[in-house]
């Protein structure tokens, strides 16, 4: 979850939103599509991981239900790699002037607090629960593996993207455009290849190199930072989008039948499938493209858009226990058509975990843990 360091003010008593970030060529094009590309990829993974469970669900595959929740999936796929290039178009370019021991404290700092605690809070959530059934030892394994919660990977992925910023923006700044391309085609490619061999061979990262293949998509968000697409481009872009999503589940009942239910049969679901690689390449322009004019500020659904696009951090960090908990209480069975389940429970939990983010937002010091920062009035945005 993430990107984008354009930092948001609310000015006190006034109800504006002020968009600080440097002042470069390019900066007001990428602000105009960054709060509609924030808000529509944390829409698209919070639906993604209320489907997600049916879409993993062997015993399901073939089912009308399996179906429409993979087809789902395979269409939100993007969002991820979406966040991480909105942060490579941001942060990567090249006349940003500050030294890499201010950037790491800046960035570093924004990103530590919300890590350390959600981590926490999510390998002791099952205690608290009461429903704990793992050993100290396999909850220390989950975080050295950068999982202590399926979505709080993402962290240490950006984490270790910061890490290597300042080396990689040396590059941006030197580096001719043909260079820069080929290195970005070229990491995305290494990224396709590792992963699939990963995933046969049953390979497992760690925290610490979980960011390595994701390096491809942030050159890829630099390089294509300024890039629209004409109305041809756009069709094209589309019709590559939506071919993508339908590959993706038919190539995983392929491949289920050739290998069987496992993790390799997924494949095509991880970032670096080629289908995927294509989708979130494909959105990214899409999104880039329709929202490239600056927006005044004015209008109901601009300060909206603005508002959520402040808390998608927090929204991000907090969904999964939202979710979770309407698993407890039974919504399943309260709500036993799929589609009118999966259309409440991605909503219920959008709002509820918005709703939470603004209210911790607010508390002096509990705030950061959501990527706020109430003394200088400004967040986090992923």
């Amino acid at each position: 979850m993430i990107s984008g360091d354009v930092l948001t003010t609310l000015k006190p008593g006034k109800g504006s939103l002020k968009s600080e970030t440097a002042s470069h060529s390019g900066s007001s094009v990428a602000l105009a599509y960054g709060d509609a590309m924030r808000v529509l990829a944390i829409a698209a993974v919070v639906v993604q991981h209320v489907c997600h469970t049916v879409a993993q669900d062997d015993e399901q595959v073939g089912t009308r239900q399996w179906w429409a929740c993979s087809l789902v999936v395979a269409g939100t796929k993007w969002a991820v790699p979406a966040f991480v290039m909105l942060s490579g178009a941001l942060l990567l370019d090249p006349s940003r002037d500050e030294s890499p021991c201010a950037f790491y404290c800046k960035r570093l700092a924004r990103v530590g607090i919300p890590t350390v605690f959600w981590s926490a809070f999510y390998l002791l959530l099952p205690w608290i629960g009461g429903t704990q059934d793992h050993t100290l030892g396999e909850l220390f394994g989950r975080l050295v593996r950068g999982t202590p919660f399926y979505h709080m990977f993402f962290m240490f992925v950006i984490i270790g993207l910061y890490l290597v910023t300042p080396t990689v923006r040396v590059f941006a700044r030197h580096a001719s455009q043909a260079e820069f391309t080929l290195a970005t085609v070229a990491v995305l490619a290494l990224a396709c290849c590792g992963d699939a061999v990963g995933q046969w061979n049953g390979y497992e990262p760690s925290a610490f190199t979980l960011f390595v293949p994701y390096l491809g998509y942030y050159l890829a968000g630099h390089r294509l930072r300024n890039v629209h697409l004409s109305r041809l481009g756009c069709y094209a872009a589309l019709t590559a989008f939506l071919i993508c999503i339908p590959t993706t589940a038919l190539g995983t009942v392929a491949a289920m039948r050739i290998v069987g239910p496992s993790e390799r049969s997924h494949y095509l679901y991880t970032y670096f499938s080629p289908t995927v690689i294509i989708m979130s390449l494909s959105a990214f322009l899409l999104i880039g493209s329709a929202f490239q004019r600056p927006t005044t500020d004015s209008g109901r659904l601009y300060r909206l858009t603005s508002r959520v696009s402040m808390a998608t951090f927090g929204i991000y960090l907090i969904h999964p226990f939202f979710f979770r908990l309407a698993e407890r209480l039974g919504v399943e069975a309260v709500m036993p058509v799929l589609w009118i389940r999966m259309l409440t429970l991605s909503g219920v939990v959008l709002v509820a975990s918005w709703v939470a983010t603004e209210l911790l937002g607010r508390m002096p010091r509990v705030c950061r843990i959501v990527g706020y920062h109430l003394g200088s009035t400004s967040a986090r945005r992923i």
